[in-house]
């Protein structure tokens, strides 16, 4: 007898840690079982260091997380899935992946409704059959992101701003400023004859 309760002892805490690894996995990676979400895609130029599990923010607020991010050819697709199922993300809507703070952090999907929101029409949720897609982001749209403005991007956008010009920023000058506060405009060759 105490054989076979040393036996199922040792099989439930084999059977207990198998389980809690299985959970462990699954909070990991964020599976959440009897919670109902729902999913549209963005298409990016640029996906800018996006991966699976970044936060989606609407209006600022935390509002889900990016399932899949897939690159095809000249663009990337993201799919963006939303874990409040009454949520109405109204059109006009803008997308734009941005860093979580000023000092870098993960990027993260920021989506933000502008101009005026005309909630007229829009009685059905985005998970439900009669979701109007012109005035709201329903569940499977697709919406166009903007392009994130990087230091990369603007530095490349400077000559061409400067007519390509290479002395866009600094042009070399021959004055020069003497000890008495006077300029010499004399080139430094004729200074040194002296």
């Amino acid at each position: 007898m105490r054989r076979s309760v040393r036996e199922a002892t040792i099989g439930f805490s084999l059977l207990a840690a198998l389980l809690g690894g299985l959970g462990l996995w699954f909070w990991l990676s964020g599976v959440v079982f009897g919670k109902k979400t729902w999913a549209f895609q963005l298409s990016f130029k640029d996906a800018a260091g996006l991966a699976p599990q970044s936060v989606v923010t609407y209006q600022g607020v935390p509002v889900g997380s990016v399932e899949a991010v897939t690159p095809q050819a000249g663009s990337v697709l993201v799919r963006a899935q939303i874990t409040n199922p009454s949520l109405k993300l109204y059109r006009p809507i803008t997308a734009q992946i941005r860093s979580g703070s000023l000092l870098g952090g993960n990027p993260q999907v920021a989506l933000e409704t502008v101009g005026a929101i005309s909630v007229a029409g829009t009685s059905a949720g985005p998970t439900e059959r009669g979701c109007n897609s012109t005035r709201l982001i329903c569940q499977g749209d697709q919406i166009t992101g903007r392009p994130t403005p990087s230091l990369s991007t603007v530095m490349g956008l400077m000559p061409t701003r400067a007519g390509s010009s290479p002395n866009f920023i600094i042009r070399p000058s021959m004055s020069m400023l003497t000890s008495s506060g006077a300029v010499n405009t004399e080139p430094s060759s004729s200074r040194r004859a002296r």
